[in-house]
């Protein structure tokens, strides 16, 4: 049916709408994030150095990859590589490149993953009705062990959960089991260069037919659509699409013309009158809920004051009641959790173990918990209160 990469999935999974320009309407773009392009130098440096190494055995080090690193840096900078954050300048991202150039040996001090296979190799597997594709940055073999390695110049750490879910090795994984039918494991490794750690994921083969599984339904999917929607939200600042997603949306919104209203347009008017409606009421209702708050207080001093049991007004009766009463913190808080722990010292758990109002409040007033720490005390110390309760004059 189709070809698909591990990229390529990402940009659908990502975006619809992304993907049918990059890879549908095959819509170049000059502009590069300066993150993809430090990580494309590093991963260039890497790779000629091991292949310097493998074939004219030139030893691996840190002065030879910085080498390669600058010179890559300096011959493929170019004016679209785009800086979006505005504190940072190209020669903070360039030494961050170093950095991790550093880390990398540090690393692989402490690995041993057998005979390097190949460098930079290169995937074409069919899966289902598709081809899949793909590049390797590093594959060894240990005996019956296949090692994948995959170098990330990501800021952002990868937990061991991140590194189980992955597509991108996952698939690298299914296709080597295709050319190596003899392997009898694959580990999949992952050089966090900005953390110097690697992440580690076994695959067992549930695990692997849910991720073919996976991988088709989606390509079957795009296969079967012709509407690629926006998918909207925190990564669209960094999209290089955000012109031609602008007119993309342009052309599917719905206008009036000049003496014909279709229905769609009355609805999104009243749609936004009602939201309008709806903020302003909230707006409202919180400012009178303040007010309520400073009145209830006030009302109760007079009626203490007066020894009165009610206030009457112009319109109404407001019924005034004190009472004296413990109040149980909330769940989550760190009073609700000291409570909870003297509930199961003096051994009532299993009596309340909801923590009902009624039950703990009937311990604490028969000393079940026993001498109780200040700050423990004073969460749970007895206080007024006060209910109003408003009716119709007669």
């Amino acid at each position: 049916m189709g070809y698909y990469t591990a990229s390529r999935l990402k940009d659908y999974l990502q975006c619809p709408l992304k993907y049918r320009f990059a890879h549908i309407d095959k819509i170049k773009k000059d502009t590069e994030g300066i993150e993809a392009f430090m990580g494309t130098c590093v991963h260039n440096a890497l790779e000629k150095m091991l292949f310097l190494n493998k074939e004219y055995d030139r030893e691996p080090a840190y002065e030879l990859a910085e080498q390669l690193y600058l010179k890559a840096w300096d011959e493929l900078y170019h004016p679209e590589v785009v800086i979006r954050k505005p504190d940072l300048t190209p020669e903070d991202y360039k030494r961050r490149g170093l950095m991790m150039l550093r880390n990398y040996f540090e690393i692989e001090a402490e690995q041993d993953f057998g005979c390097l296979l190949d460098i930079e190799k290169r995937l074409r597997f069919d899966l289902g009705e598709n081809k899949i594709g793909g590049k390797i940055d590093r594959l060894h073999r240990d005996g019956g062990t296949i090692h994948i390695i995959d170098y990330k110049t990501s800021k952002d750490p990868m937990s061991q959960e991140d590194a189980d879910s992955d597509r991108q090795l996952g698939l690298y994984e299914l296709g080597i089991r295709q050319e190596f039918p003899d392997v009898q494991a694959v580990e999949l490794h992952w050089y966090m260069l900005g953390h110097k750690e690697v992440v580690t994921s076994i695959r067992d083969e549930e695990a692997r037919r849910q991720l073919a599984e996976r991988i088709c339904r989606i390509a079957e999917e795009i296969e079967g659509t012709n509407e690629f929607r926006p998918s909207e939200g925190s990564l669209c600042g960094w999209c290089e699409y955000t012109e031609e997603c602008a007119d993309e949306k342009r052309k599917r919104t719905l206008k009036p013309e000049p003496e014909q209203i279709p229905p769609a347009c009355e609805l999104a008017d009243e749609y936004a009158k009602l939201s309008a409606r709806k903020t302003a009421l909230n707006s409202e209702v919180k400012e009178i809920d303040n007010r309520l708050d400073e009145l209830r207080p006030l009302i109760g001093a007079a009626c203490r004051e007066e020894g009165a049991w009610s206030v009457e007004g112009s319109e109404c009766i407001l019924d005034v009641a004190e009472s004296l009463g413990y109040s149980i913190p909330g769940k989550n808080t760190p009073e609700r959790e000291q409570l909870e722990a003297l509930v199961r010292e003096v051994g009532i758990w299993e009596q309340v173990s909801d923590i009902a109002k009624a039950q703990v409040l009937e311990a604490l007033d028969e000393g079940l918990f026993g001498a109780l720490s200040a700050d423990v005390e004073g969460a749970f110390e007895k206080k007024e209160n006060l209910r109003i309760k408003l009716k119709p004059k007669e």
